[in-house]
C-alpha cells in the first residue's frame, strides 16, 4: 500500500509541475519596440549582412599599454615565442648545485625502482 501512495503522490506532483508550466510566464514581458530590441534587430541584421561588429571599449593604439604589449611582441618575435622576465638563473649558485644534485639524486632512485620493476 505504500508503494501505491508514493506513485499517486508523484503522479499529482507531475501534474501540478505540467499545470504549472503551461499557465505561467517567468519574466517580464518583452516590447518589440523598444530601443534595446530595435537595436538587437539592427546588429543582427548586421551580422547577417557579413558586417563586422565592434564590442568593447576602442583601444588607444598611443597609450603606454600598448607599445609595452608591442614591445613584448617584439621581444617575443625575437626570441623564438619565448619572454623571458625576472632575473636570470645562475647556474653555478649553491641553490642551482644542490637543485642538481637532489633531481640526480631522485633520477637515479627512479631508474632503480624500474629496475626492480623489470626484475620481478
Amino acid at each position: 500500500m505504500n508503494n501505491e501512495v508514493k506513485k499517486a503522490m508523484a503522479a499529482m506532483k507531475k501534474q501540478e509541475v505540467k499545470a504549472a508550466e503551461v499557465t505561467t510566464t517567468l519574466g517580464r514581458p518583452v516590447d518589440p519596440n523598444s530601443t534595446r530590441q530595435q537595436l538587437l534587430a539592427l546588429k543582427e541584421q548586421l551580422k547577417e549582412a557579413g558586417v563586422e561588429i565592434k564590442r568593447g571599449r576602442p583601444v588607444d593604439s598611443s597609450s603606454e599599454r600598448q607599445k609595452r604589449l608591442r614591445e613584448l611582441e617584439e621581444r617575443k618575435a625575437a626570441n623564438g615565442g619565448v619572454v623571458q622576465r625576472g632575473r636570470p638563473v645562475d647556474p653555478n649558485s649553491d641553490r642551482q648545485i644542490k637543485l642538481q644534485e637532489q633531481l640526480a639524486k631522485l633520477q637515479a632512485r627512479l631508474v632503480a625502482a624500474q629496475q626492480n620493476n623489470k626484475g620481478e
